[in-house]
């Protein structure tokens, strides 16, 4: 038997349990009684497929080629480089905070610091390999140039 309880968005996942089991669980946990319709997983997820997943737009043709905008952000992603409408490039750099916050920004090769999304607080650039190429820093495992983990 495997029981998952995550309370913060009152999440149930038993695997191979009966509807029962489930029924006292809950009801052994809230301390009151509960009624629960139990669903197969393998009934649910057969519902789930018979739905299309995309509806053609009315009225429209129909082409083979990829939208810019996602190429766009395919090439932003493979390379790491994100150029501006001015024509400037920045590059992908990877921070973490001490207040919890994590995430990528792009940023130009002269920035000395990022901010934080959620504290706005200023963490401190450095490169995110010891080797360059071309004046900047090579990309890490993870795509970055940069990365930013010290308070300024």
């Amino acid at each position: 038997m495997n029981i998952e309880v995550t309370l913060s968005h009152a999440h149930l996942k038993a695997e191979q349990v009966s509807a029962e089991h489930v029924t006292a669980i809950i009801q052994g946990f809230f301390q009151q009684p509960i009624l629960i319709e139990a669903t197969p997983i393998k009934q649910a997820v057969e519902t789930q497929t018979n739905t299309p997943k995309q509806l053609s737009k009315i009225n429209a043709t129909r082409t083979l080629h990829t939208p810019i905008g996602d190429l766009v952000a395919q090439k932003q992603w493979e390379t790491g480089i994100k150029v501006r409408e001015d024509g400037t490039k920045h590059y992908q750099a990877y921070y973490w905070c001490e207040c919890g916050d994590k995430g990528k920004r792009y940023i130009a090769p002269t920035d000395t610091t990022l901010c934080c999304r959620v504290c706005e607080q200023a963490l401190a650039v450095e490169p995110a390999t010891l080797t360059k190429e071309n004046g900047l820093p090579e990309r890490d495992t993870f795509g970055n140039f940069f990365i930013a983990r010290e308070l300024v």
